[in-house]
């Protein structure tokens, strides 16, 4: 097997391994939108570039929000 080859490979594998992580944020973003919004579901996803020319995802929702002092923990798994 060649080198570049096996470099394909893994640049294949990193592009699965971020798609399934991107999939799981925005099944999570989604389903919590869900959950915690009034009666009338409203999801509004925008998506764009900025100046450096990537890629920004803008999720919002009307739900409850989250408090200020949770924003520390908004990326660490939930504990009751």
């Amino acid at each position: 097997m060649s080198q570049a080859l096996r470099s394909a490979d893994r640049f294949h594998l990193n592009v699965l391994s971020i798609k399934t992580a991107m999939q799981i944020v925005f099944d999570n973003l989604i389903d919590n939108a869900m959950k915690y919004s009034a009666e009338q579901v409203e999801i509004q996803i925008n998506l764009s570039t900025n100046i450096k020319k990537r890629i920004v995802i803008e999720l919002q929702d009307n739900g409850i929000g989250i408090e200020t002092k949770n924003y520390k923990n908004i990326f660490n798994k939930f504990k009751e």
